[in-house]
């Protein structure tokens, strides 16, 4: 009775995995190799995205049905109308997602959607095997898996414009959860420090009346409350586990230069997105002229794809570098300086790169003077980013 709607879904898998590895194997071929899609909105890209929606939330639902209707000890005959009803759909939603990518699809938006339709099916998958096999403990967890994962669906932009843009503010606030990370711990450790400054007056003091009171002989047991040793060890754990957690001067000093650059960082994906938006509107706005000038256009057009495809992947690539730089800045440092220097370098050089790329010389006519000036002044301030180790 499962063995149809089984089939479908291992079908459906394993059709999807082998898309993926030939991607993979392609990527591998040639990294530098990203495949360009259209800015502006396509409806054929639109719809066949909403179909996939659809589909997505009638698989959903029919777990739920078949969840509710298995608790009623159903007939055969339900239960294999459910089941083929289930199999059908698993059928159309591999369909349409190899009929989605007959589009000019973005890496991003590629990405998305072929991780949904994958994730969503395996969750089908997982949720009949636990049916069949009679295990009822854990089925209402997968039903909510299966549901969750349609929910995600439902946020998939439905052009590439949507996507591209998407990516850019994600990689940012990603970019700038670690910038935000970094800049508390050097709070904690400024406050940490003001609190010693302002305590060692204080420490002098105990220090003079210990001496005063070891001059009037030993301290009798009785006057000394049994817990005091057991506090102060625990205070002792605490201010080690503190210590831990703490920053030497010149680790601040590393750690200070790095937020600097992480902000730079922030700054860069920001602005790339305002600079992109404006010049890929710009390039695919249709315009009234002659068909030498369309063939401009079109030329164009295809520049700015290929252009903002590359910005994609170097603002991937930025969070990478944000991530594998804090993951060396947690205090204390596990590392020598060495391997921090080698991840403030490239973030620091892929910056660079980046803006370089969004100041291409073919498109700098449709950046507006403000645009212009913001780039040059944050190469200026990236460059002179340095750590002085």
């Amino acid at each position: 009775m499962y063995e149809e709607v089984n089939s479908a879904l291992a079908d459906g898998i394993e059709s999807v995995d082998m898309l993926l590895k030939s991607r993979i194997e392609a990527k591998q071929r040639d990294p530098s190799h990203i495949i360009a899609a259209g800015w502006k909105e396509d409806e054929s890209l639109r719809n066949s995205i909403t179909i996939l929606k659809d589909i997505a939330k009638v698989l959903s639902n029919g777990c739920i049905k078949l969840i509710l209707l298995m608790k009623a000890k159903p007939s055969n005959d339900a239960l294999a109308s459910l089941l083929s009803e289930l199999s059908n759909h698993a059928k159309l939603l591999t369909a349409h997602y190899f009929k989605f990518l007959e589009n000019s699809v973005a890496d991003c938006l590629f990405d998305s959607v072929t991780r949904a339709v994958r994730t969503l099916l395996s969750h089908i998958q997982d949720f009949l095997r636990a049916l069949q096999s009679g295990s009822t403990d854990s089925l209402n967890y997968m039903v909510g898996m299966v549901t969750k994962i349609v929910d995600a669906m439902e946020k998939i932009p439905l052009s590439n414009k949507q996507a591209y843009r998407t990516l850019f503010m994600q990689n940012c606030i990603l970019v700038k959860e670690t910038l935000q990370e970094f800049k508390a711990y050097l709070d904690e450790a400024r406050e940490k420090r003001a609190r010693q400054a302002e305590e060692l007056p204080e420490s002098v003091l105990t220090g003079v009346a210990n001496i005063a009171l070891s001059a009037q002989g030993p301290v009798v047991a009785e006057d000394v409350d049994g817990d005091s040793e057991q506090d102060s060890d625990e205070e002792n754990d605490e201010d080690d586990c503190e210590d831990e957690l703490d920053y030497t001067p010149e680790e601040v000093r590393v750690v200070e230069a790095s937020v600097v650059l992480l902000g730079k960082t922030v700054g860069c994906i920001k602005h790339t997105l305002f600079i992109a938006t404006t010049v890929c509107d710009t390039v695919t706005t249709p315009a009234n002229a002659s068909t030498a000038t369309d063939t401009a256009e079109e030329g164009a057009e295809k520049y700015s794809q290929q252009w903002v495809a590359q910005l994609a992947h170097l603002t991937q690539l930025l969070n990478k570098d944000a991530l594998d730089l804090g993951a060396e800045l947690y205090p204390p440092f596990e590392s020598d300086l060495t391997k921090i220097n080698a991840n403030f370098d490239n973030l620091r050089s892929h910056c660079l790169a980046y803006l370089q790329l969004v100041n291409a010389e073919s498109l700098r006519g449709m950046q507006s003077a403000e645009h212009v000036a913001k780039i040059a002044e944050l190469t200026a301030e990236i460059t002179n980013c340095t750590l002085s180790i």
